[in-house]
């Protein structure tokens, strides 16, 4: 394997096991909760009971929710674009990208959430880990491929 594919493959599981870190975390009193990407996963794909509904009223969705839906969508994307950026290195630049826009939408949304729980939430580390595979994914773009060196060819005299 190459450089660039080893580096795009490391920030690629990096941006992975970000997923399953803690996205927000809250501590009250002595005990830390904390909810990762896929806890969010689970969240939205379970079942809910049905709630009466009631054509006049209109709840207005805070920018985060926006936010961790771009999140959600961007992550597998990120992963997939990831894993195929190990075949074609310039998918890596687009992988990279996305990756960070993902995750400035995990910041977003922790940041509206926090401001809605009057600054009792905490940024998770998954948010952090997924920057650092991003960044990784980034830079596999710009590495360099070895070219083939022409081996000396000796002159017969």
């Amino acid at each position: 394997m190459e450089t660039w594919q080893v580096i795009a493959l490391v920030g690629t599981v990096i941006f992975l096991i970000a997923g399953f870190l803690p996205l927000i975390s809250a501590s009250v009193m002595f005990v830390t909760i904390s909810f990762s990407l896929v806890d969010m996963y689970r969240l939205i794909t379970s079942p809910k009971p049905e709630a009466p509904t009631t054509p006049e009223m209109t709840i207005p969705i805070p920018t985060g929710a926006y936010m961790l839906f771009l999140t959600l969508v961007l992550y597998p994307i990120t992963i997939i674009l990831g894993f195929l950026s190990v075949i074609k290195q310039k998918i890596a630049l687009v992988a990279g990208i996305l990756g960070i826009i993902c995750w400035i939408g995990g910041i977003w949304f922790v940041y509206d959430l926090n401001t809605l729980a009057m600054g009792t939430l905490n940024y998770g580390i998954g948010i952090f880990v997924g920057f650092i595979g991003a960044i990784i994914l980034l830079a596999a773009f710009f590495v360099k491929r070895r070219e083939a060196t022409p081996s000396p060819t000796t002159v017969a005299s």
